[in-house]
């Protein structure tokens, strides 16, 4: 088994247990293998409905029939409906079977297949929103669509931030204001401390989909809010939860929502503007001059191709910078709470309980990693501690 060199107290060597952690990479590992196989169909579909002509036929078909609307809505509506069904076989491995088997789903089958259906609807309306606004800067501003696609992107990345907590998260949990409880006033002075003007604590129903635990900082703005899984109410020490509550305050603190929007924002921008370069030279029907909406439909599965391609080759640079905000989160919990143990605890529980691999592989971490791998977070937290003179072994 991979170990990264972290160095750790031999108490929290000890407690990260080497058979779960071999489960936990063998779970995480099926879960990739099921993501790879479900994208790499997905693209071979993209790349034979453009060798073979069948999207030009059906772009020429839609085109000269209707006009921007009709074929725009109808082309992105017929692709959607073909990868959600062909991904609909994976969603299930991965997220009903693998996470029964593991222990972590409380979902039936069709409370399952109801939130794939929602989820269905909301992505379509989503990505449809966004995939007629491409193809009108295609054809409209061809030299700088790119530019201008970048900026829509930045303005729907807003907006689904303050709608998120309101609107889309209640539509999959139930949600409740947190009322009576004994950690209510500790987490509001917490949130006095990080200078955080959230518009209420709420509880999430997540037991009723799952046994993970967790919490985020939701919204934007005047929706903006701190919202705890039911999970980690129940089964965490009052200490943990502080410690929880304190990361994502952290967050809030750090303005690291907003640093992420505009750093993957820059990314998604450079994205764009290298798949116009790289589209102009491969496929002449996508030059300026001879871009017509017959023409951008046409080439489109082969630009989703070259789009995801690229994606994956500058998601580690969202990632790092992910990583980044993350251990800055963690350091501010730290500081404001004074407790390592509770966050120590927390994290090597979640090595053991929720399957989290404490020692990825470096590659596995660079593509696949939004927050540092457990044994750094664990790490972090001796070191602050060491430095404070406390105990951690």
């Amino acid at each position: 088994m991979f170990r990264a060199r972290v160095f750790l107290s031999l108490t929290a060597e000890a407690s990260i247990d080497p058979d779960t952690q071999q489960r936990a990479k063998e779970y995480q590992r099926r879960k990739r293998v099921v993501s790879w196989t479900s994208s790499i169909l997905l693209l071979v579909f993209l790349l034979a409905a453009y060798t073979t002509g069948l999207s030009t036929a059906l772009a020429e078909a839609l085109t000269s029939r209707w006009g921007f609307w009709g074929s725009s809505i109808s082309y992105f509506a017929l692709l959607f409906v073909i990868a959600m069904v062909l991904r609909a076989p994976f969603d299930y491995k991965d997220d009903f079977l693998i996470e029964k088997e593991y222990g972590f789903s409380t979902q039936t089958p069709a409370g399952w297949a109801k939130d794939l259906l929602k989820g269905w609807v909301l992505n379509f309306i989503i990505l449809g929103i966004a995939a007629l606004f491409t193809f009108w800067a295609l054809q409209a501003i061809p030299k700088l669509w790119w530019l201008v696609v970048g900026l829509g992107y930045v303005v729907l990345v807003v907006v689904l931030g303050q709608l998120f907590p309101v609107l889309i998260l209640p539509i999959f949990y139930k949600l409740r204001p947190l009322e009576n409880h004994p950690l209510q006033e500790k987490i509001e002075q917490f949130l006095q401390k990080g200078g955080l003007r959230a518009q209420g604590i709420y509880e999430m129903a997540a037991s009723e989909k799952t046994t993970k635990e967790n919490a985020m900082l939701a919204g934007l703005g005047q929706t903006k809010r701190v919202i705890l899984f039911d999970t980690l109410l129940r089964n965490r020490t009052p200490d943990e939860v502080e410690v929880v509550v304190a990361h994502e305050v952290g967050h809030s603190y750090h303005r690291h929502t907003w640093t992420l929007i505009f750093s993957q924002a820059l990314l998604f921008l450079l994205t764009l503007f290298v798949l116009d370069l790289i589209m102009v030279q491969i496929e002449p029907r996508f030059a300026p001059e001879q871009r017509t909406l017959s023409t951008i439909l046409a080439v489109l599965p082969l630009m989703l191709v070259v789009f995801s391609a690229l994606s994956f080759l500058f998601k580690p640079l969202t990632l790092f910078m992910s990583r980044h905000c993350e251990r800055q989160a963690d350091t501010f919990a730290l500081e404001t709470t004074g407790k390592p143990q509770a966050l120590i605890r927390f994290w090597v529980d979640m090595a053991r309980r929720q399957l989290s691999d404490a020692y990825p592989h470096p590659l596995i971490k660079l593509f696949y990693y939004s927050h540092p791998p457990l044994s750094e977070r664990i790490a972090l937290a001796e070191r602050w501690a060491h430095s404070k003179g406390g105990v951690t072994s």
